[in-house]
């Protein structure tokens, strides 16, 4: 949608126009649940979620005054529903014993496509461990593809806050990769390469 667009549904959903909150949804709801989902993991209350999000935006948006992209404030608001549930549900945290059930991943396979998808696997686990605050970072930074700038608008911090946060996740992530059983040559190189290269192009320079 283009600004001029994306300015004039914001200005009907502002007037009360009905037709123009199901735009609005139904333009944003997937960005909203993919964030959601690689927030709280398979298996989380991601509908329930997006619908909360939702909620905030509708009660939110006659303040909106497009200081920030439409996009933006929506990380925002998804990352402050998200935050809140992972704190509610923070005694229980980490997600490992799930992981853990289901038995160390098998000290070679012999087919990339397995290797890839237990690499994938470990990845999952090492976000899902991280501490919210670089959660929410890893995901808007690597997955979502957002701008140091953004996640930084998004979260309402400095952009110093997010390199940080973002290089603490990323040692973490490395250091649970070190500590993976050795998947042969194609999981080695899979999991050096998720946990190094986001998988969208980055539209700024390298946190370093």
């Amino acid at each position: 949608m283009s600004g001029d667009g994306q300015a004039e549904l914001i200005r009907r959903c502002q007037a009360g126009e009905e037709r123009a909150w199901h735009e609005l949804y139904r333009a944003h709801a997937p960005l909203v649940a993919r964030f959601v989902g690689r927030m709280v993991g398979a298996g989380g209350p991601v509908d329930d979620l997006v619908q909360a999000v939702f909620v905030e935006v509708f009660r939110g948006l006659r303040r909106f005054r497009g200081d920030a992209r439409l996009t933006t404030w929506l990380y925002g608001i998804a990352h402050r529903v998200t935050a809140k549930h992972l704190r509610g549900e923070g005694r229980r945290r980490r997600r490992e014993q799930r992981f853990a059930d289901e038995g160390p991943l098998a000290a070679r396979s012999p087919e990339p496509a397995r290797a890839a998808r237990e690499a994938l696997a470990v990845v999952e686990r090492a976000v899902l461990s991280l501490p919210e605050p670089q959660r929410a970072v890893w995901v808007m930074r690597e997955l979502e593809g957002l701008s140091t700038a953004e996640v930084a608008e998004a979260l309402g911090t400095r952009q110093g806050t997010v390199r940080s946060r973002l290089f603490a996740a990323r040692e973490a992530v490395l250091a649970a990769l070190a500590a993976a059983p050795d998947e042969g040559d194609d999981g080695e190189d899979a999991l050096t390469t998720m946990a190094t290269s986001p998988p969208r192009a980055r539209r700024e320079e390298e946190v370093r």
